[in-house]
């Protein structure tokens, strides 16, 4: 398999001399691989981003809790709550958030010109907890029996539908990337058959002189192949450079600039050296 590859890049010198060349048809290949290939890489970077998002909200989620007080506690009330809360397992730090702080919170959804009574609302408490050895049973038991006002939120509830989404969106860029390989497939299969009917004079002469079916099912294939890798290349970068946008590491970055111009690549090779040879075969 790597021979094949290798020779494929490689060529023949005589043999893709007597391949008389296509200009327009491969400029036509070129620019519709460049298309597809910039595509395919688009919805690599969205699997890639989705999955690096969705990871790092989903930890913040899992590493947040929210104790909600009635307002009005006295300072007996928080001194209880912070000594609950020191010897609770797995908290790592708690921050009362201040009025200003709520006020940002509400004004996404009630606006920021609404006017509140800040002294009525709720004092909140945020936590940073360690995942897996927070005891969130234990501090709800505690809360409940000595301050039984006291709500505790655990965001990390929050993350499955978080998971469910970024599951649906990574299936949906899969199946894009399929459909796009798929599309590059056809592509090169219908500029085969162009080629071949066009031709047709010159495949009975190499047959005349001696030419096997083999080498030139490999000539033609191997002209549309490196037009559509090359497209493949392009359009790979150019969607490589609009990932520099986004805060992708440089393994994911990498893993896309090579997967989709070699998955290309195999596609080309494949869909152009089959239908050459059914194609061939009917000629006979």
């Amino acid at each position: 398999m790597i021979g094949r590859v290798a020779n494929l890049l490689r060529g023949d010198a005589i043999r893709d001399r007597i391949m008389p060349p296509s200009p327009l048809l491969g400029a036509g290949v070129l620019a519709a691989s460049i298309a597809l290939s910039t595509l395919a890489a688009l919805a690599m970077l969205v699997v890639v981003q989705v999955h690096t998002t969705a990871a790092r909200w989903t930890d913040d989620l899992s590493r947040a809790v929210t104790l909600q007080l009635p307002s009005g506690l006295g300072e007996d009330a928080q001194t209880k709550i912070a000594s609950i809360l020191s010897a609770t397992p797995g908290v790592l730090s708690s921050t009362e958030l201040s009025a200003e702080a709520q006020r940002a919170l509400i004004a996404p959804f009630l606006g920021r010109d609404l006017t509140l009574d800040l002294a009525s609302l709720p004092m909140m408490i945020s936590l940073d907890v360690q995942p897996g050895q927070f005891d969130e049973t234990g501090l709800r038991a505690r809360l409940a029996g000595e301050l039984p006002g006291v709500r505790v939120i655990a965001h990390g509830q929050g993350r499955q539908p978080l998971l469910e989404t970024a599951r649906s969106i990574r299936w949906l860029a899969i199946a894009a990337l399929v459909l796009v390989q798929l599309g590059l497939m056809v592509l090169v299969a219908l500029a085969v058959m162009a080629r071949l009917a066009s031709n047709r004079q010159v495949i009975e002469t190499l047959r005349l002189v001696g030419a096997n079916d083999a080498l030139i099912e490999r000539g033609f294939g191997r002209q549309i192949t490196m037009q559509t890798g090359l497209g493949a290349v392009i359009g790979t970068v150019i969607a490589g450079l609009a990932g520099l946008v986004l805060p992708l590491e440089t393994g994911a970055l990498t893993f896309m600039l090579l997967l989709v111009p070699i998955a290309a690549l195999a596609s080309a090779w494949l869909a152009s050296r089959q239908t050459a040879r059914y194609l061939l075969r009917q000629m006979s």
